[in-house]
């Protein structure tokens, strides 16, 4: 993933990040099989419902870059740890698969060693099957 240049007036700035739509087009070799669910630009730490009360059996993957490493982790609805990248600035978070009914939540957080300067950011997309 290559980063993009920021859509600032100027054009000077430079975004360390690939746009999302980037991490998006890389979906058919990153998640194959899979449908895409939803586009973030956050700061971290956050945590979002990817899939709520899944109609049938599903399963999710994260694909993401950040400004730093970054603890991603896919949840079940109770919060026990489906799949987790423990330190990672861009990857692949999943599969992660849940029953019929059950819940599948993206926490990002900083790295316990992580400076304690400004929000990091992190573009990500998440897919899902069926």
């Amino acid at each position: 993933m290559d980063a993009g240049r920021s859509d600032a007036a100027d054009g000077a700035a430079t975004d360390p990040l690939p746009a999302v739509a980037r991490i998006a087009e890389s979906g058919a070799a990153l998640a194959p099989g899979m449908r895409e669910i939803v586009r973030l630009d956050e700061e971290a730490p956050f945590e979002r419902a990817l899939v709520r009360a899944a109609e049938k059996d599903t399963c999710a993957r994260v694909a993401f870059a950040a400004t730093e490493p970054l603890v991603v982790t896919l949840l079940d609805g109770a919060g026990a740890t489906l799949d987790a990248t423990p330190r990672g600035a861009s990857g692949v978070t999943g599969t992660a698969c849940v029953q019929r009914a059950r819940d599948i939540v993206l926490r990002v957080a900083r790295a316990a060693d992580a400076d304690a300067g400004g929000a990091p950011r992190i573009r990500a997309v998440a897919f899902a099957s069926p």
